[in-house]
């Protein structure tokens, strides 16, 4: 891996894969994410309901990766297509766990969630469902 990284701060301590842009690259695209419960697999459940790639872990990984290795923004996580990517994304204790790769998609999720929101506002679904879980 020749490339220059783009220093990346983050939240979360993504040391043990080298930064936040090298623990997608452990992905090695063998496609156990998209697994279905009969051959074994729990993995992934938004692949599962809608059986289209786009959905799958694998995908997220890879669309993840690359946008931020390519983007010019000061905040390289301030990108509204990776918003959407992660939108529908449903994370399970089965994501680390099963993946071959060792590939934490929820905890690149939650990375980018944070990230993201530094620089846009929170949609109201959002607070209110934080506020939600702060009351009960």
């Amino acid at each position: 891996m020749d490339r220059e990284e783009p220093v990346l701060k983050t939240l979360g301590d993504f040391s043990g894969s080298l930064g936040i842009l090298r623990a997608p690259e452990k992905c090695n695209g063998s496609g156990d994410c998209r697994k279905s419960v009969g051959a074994g697999g729990t993995l992934c459940p938004s692949y599962r309901a809608t059986k289209d790639e786009k959905d799958s872990t694998r995908a997220r990984d890879n669309v993840f990766r690359a946008f931020l290795t390519v983007s010019l923004k000061e905040n390289k996580f301030d990108n509204k297509e990776l918003l959407d990517v992660f939108d529908f994304f449903l994370p399970s204790k089965a994501c680390a766990a099963e993946c071959l790769s060792n590939v934490d998609v929820a905890s690149l999720k939650a990375e980018f969630l944070y990230q993201y929101y530094k620089t846009n506002k929170r949609p109201l679904r959002s607070k209110l469902m934080g506020w939600q879980c702060t009351v009960d």
